[in-house]
Formats: C-alpha cells, structure tokens, sequence
C-alpha cells in the first residue's frame, strides 16, 4: 500500500508518471494504467518529491525534492541523464530545449534576513553543467515555489506562497 503524488500523463495516453514513498525510498513510478502495471521505478531522491514536468517533444521528464536536487529522466532509457544540485524547483520550455531551474541562497543579517532568489537557463541538448543565462529575482518576492514557461517561451510564471 503506498500513496502517490503529482500525477502526470506521459506522451501515451495509457501511461503516466507518478511521485511516491514506498519502504523508505522516494520514487517516481512509470505506470501503465492499461494493465495496471508498474513498468519502472525512478530511485535517487532522498526526500519528498515535489515537481514532476515532462519534457513536450521527447520521453524525459524533471522531477525536484526537497533533498535540493532536479534531476531529468529518461524513462525509455530508464535512467538519470542530469542531476542538478541546490535547485528548488524546474521546469521545461515547449521545446524541450530549455531547462529553468531555480536556486535559493539566503543572504541575511540577524536584523533583515532576505532570500537571493535566481533562475538559471539550461541547455537540455548540451549540459555542460553550467547555465548559458542566469537571473537574479528581486529580494522582495515571496519564496517562489513553482515555475511556468509561457507557451511561446518568451516569459516564466512564478508561482509564490
């Protein structure tokens, strides 16, 4: 018995992706509702899974965790294909092409304690581990907690508290 969570269909109408805790390991679920069946257990995060977004034009997807890592999987190939440290929360462009993770660093004084707020743009097509366009968000938002790009890409939606 176990719960899921961020329940996402895949490209195929019959298949979809799930987060879930089950005998102390967090896992995504590849699931075939046609016969029921778990086709594959996507293992690696060690806290609570809090994204899943599929890439629009190929089998891999994002999944974040309160562990502080994104990760994007392959789930024909079944495997991690990059792993990013420190980032909250991601999401893909409708191209497939662009990655936006967000990172959070808290820059404080004991009087004003503030969070530094960026997102950074990746090349999904040549990870070289390093963001190609980074920006830094303005001090005073609220502790962003999702990410959205626009259908035509040109703009990111923030989801705050």
């Amino acid at each position: 018995n176990f719960g899921v969570d961020l329940v996402r269909f895949t490209h195929h109408n019959k298949t979809i992706l799930c987060a879930s805790k089950r005998d102390s390991h967090y896992r995504i679920m590849y699931w075939s509702l046609h016969d029921n069946n778990i086709l594959c257990s996507f293992i690696g995060h060690t806290d609570v899974i809090t994204t899943i977004d599929l890439n629009p034009v190929d089998s891999s997807f994002l999944s974040c965790s309160k562990d502080g890592t994104t990760r994007v999987w392959e789930y024909l190939k079944k495997q991690c294909l990059i792993k990013i440290n420190k980032s909250r929360t991601a999401c893909f462009d409708n191209t497939g092409k662009l990655l936006a993770c967000l990172f959070v660093k808290p820059s404080s004084t004991e009087e004003n304690p503030t969070l530094e707020q960026m997102i950074h743009l990746f090349n999904t097509e040549n990870y070289k581990d390093k963001p190609f366009q980074t920006f830094t968000l303005d001090s005073e938002q609220n502790e962003i907690r999702s990410l959205k790009f626009s259908p035509n890409g040109k703009f990111i939606l923030l989801g705050t508290r």
